[in-house]
């Protein structure tokens, strides 16, 4: 059981002298740096979050589902404020199971999310659509059913067109075997304008809808040339749906598969996923840029001695490119969030992970406002979002964390008189934690022994402080962002 107890901390002498006006100088400078963070969100049970968009207020959006026991979920969307803390979190579904796997901000400042949800007989899935207002309130839910055979389908991934009805993609049961992959357009209110079907003997899965720029659409996913053979697989259509081409890229002695696509500003097209190799059990990043009719102009693999998989890219704004998924080969054990930067020929540029004892997995990125990034996914039983700044480093005030992480969380954060601090403790291992202000000065220190505590303002101007957790030989392993109003 946890304990709470409260802490008050003095400021040391020095920091008594500085004067308010220049506390509010350094203040507004620490706001014009780049906002970064790690966060973790707990809904009460086991949390994963697939999706993240940055909201016009400069918030975000998450979308995922809550595992509460075998077969049994609960689809969900988080909004946050630009520092990550929770605005309001959402629960949408049956009784049985739910997800969430895609989620947009619309025209009118709500929300449109697409997944699964339990059909009219128990363990039949449909494809579920949920319209929301701009405070997560249902406006209206479709329920999409899984030609033929009616009793599996699921939506991947979903855009709002410019006609303010959406473009979704879904993946279906076409056999009992055999998966399909439809493209289904929509009006404003979900109702069907039409249904596209792409299918092939072995069956097909879609991953990634974007929009192009001549009114169509590509799509990636994967494509069995035999039972045990898969290809990487991208379909070009126009407006309506129908297909211009199609492309496959892959060996006959590896497994590829594609988890993401986007449009690239040369009209190409930047395809990740992975590619997995029978011989050895193992896989790396597998990341292709093609021209605008689907031929490649470069393929890319990465990772080191086990397993490495993208699961999300995006082109940014100077013409490169970020990815996220996850490392099983590098970072703090097990599976980390794996960020890979690369140049516009796809060599590598950095590459951060983020992770502690738990495994941690990337399953969306975005380029924000600020020129950063975010990533979300899950930490253990957690939904995670890391918001990096453009060189994929969180910040923590003096130390950056690089390995044996533990989790810190605060909240309320920003605060007026007081927050709630709790730290992951392996028993009753004592820490220190410091407190620094926004030119890194030392401002205050405890010496924690319980794993909660309430760390209280206690004169100290408004702004931005840095905490830092040390370990017993002065390492650090634990930080974040505090912030005083």
């Amino acid at each position: 059981m946890r304990t709470q107890s409260k802490i008050f901390f003095s400021p040391l002498p020095s920091a008594l002298l500085h004067l308010t006006c220049i506390f509010c100088l350094l203040s507004a400078a620490a706001f014009s740096q780049p906002i970064t963070f790690e966060k973790y969100y707990d809904l009460g049970y086991s949390e994963d979050s697939r999706c993240v968009q940055q909201t016009t207020d400069g918030g975000y959006i998450m979308a995922g589902f809550q595992g509460i026991w075998v077969g049994v979920s609960q689809a969900f969307l988080i909004k946050t404020d630009s520092l990550g803390q929770t605005v309001w979190s959402k629960t949408y579904g049956g009784p049985d199971n739910n997800e969430f796997w895609s989620v947009r901000q619309t025209y009118d400042g709500g929300y449109i999310a697409t997944g699964q949800t339990t059909g009219s007989q128990s363990n039949f899935y449909d494809t579920y659509l949920v319209k929301t207002d701009s405070n997560g309130d249902t406006l209206w839910t479709k329920h999409y059913k899984a030609p033929p055979l009616n009793y599996y389908g699921y939506g991947r991934d979903i855009i709002q067109t410019q006609d303010s009805g959406y473009a979704l993609l879904a993946n279906v049961n076409d056999t009992d075997t055999i998966g399909a992959i439809l493209l289904i357009k929509t009006k404003s209110n979900g109702d069907t304008i039409w249904t596209k079907k792409y299918r092939n003997t072995f069956g097909t899965g879609g991953t990634s809808l974007k929009p192009t720029s001549d009114g169509g659409y590509i799509i990636s996913g994967f494509f069995w040339n035999t039972s045990s053979d898969a290809d990487v697989y991208l379909i070009k259509t126009n407006s309506n749906g129908d297909t211009l081409w199609t492309k496959k890229y892959g060996t006959p002695i590896t497994n590829e598969g594609a988890n993401s696509v986007c449009q690239t500003n040369d009209g190409g097209y930047f395809l990740g996923g992975s590619i997995y190799y029978i011989s050895n059990n193992s896989g790396d990043a597998y990341l292709i840029k093609t021209n605008s009719i689907g031929d490649t102009t470069w393929t890319k693999k990465y990772g080191g001695t086990i397993n490495e998989v993208v699961s999300s890219v995006t082109q940014t704004n100077d013409g490169k490119y970020i990815s996220t998924g996850y490392t099983t080969s590098f970072g703090a054990g097990g599976a980390d969030l794996y960020l890979l930067r690369l140049d516009a020929t796809g060599d590598t540029l950095w590459t951060e992970t983020f992770g502690t004892v738990n495994d941690e997995n990337g399953k969306w990125v975005i380029q924000t406002s600020d020129g950063g990034f975010a990533a979300t996914g899950y930490s253990g039983y957690d939904a995670y979002l890391v918001k990096t700044d453009s060189n994929g480093i969180v910040m923590t005030g003096i130390n950056e964390i690089t390995e044996n992480k533990i989790r810190l969380k605060i909240y309320p954060n920003p605060f007026f008189s007081y927050a709630n601090i709790e730290i992951e403790k392996e028993g009753n291992t004592p820490y220190l934690l410091t407190i620094n202000d926004a030119i890194g000065k030392e401002v205050g220190r405890i010496n924690v022994e319980n794993s909660s505590f309430v760390l209280q303002r206690n004169g100290l101007p408004s702004g931005m402080y840095f905490l830092n957790v040390y370990n017993s030989s002065l390492q650090t392993i634990a930080g974040n962002k505090i912030i005083i109003q």
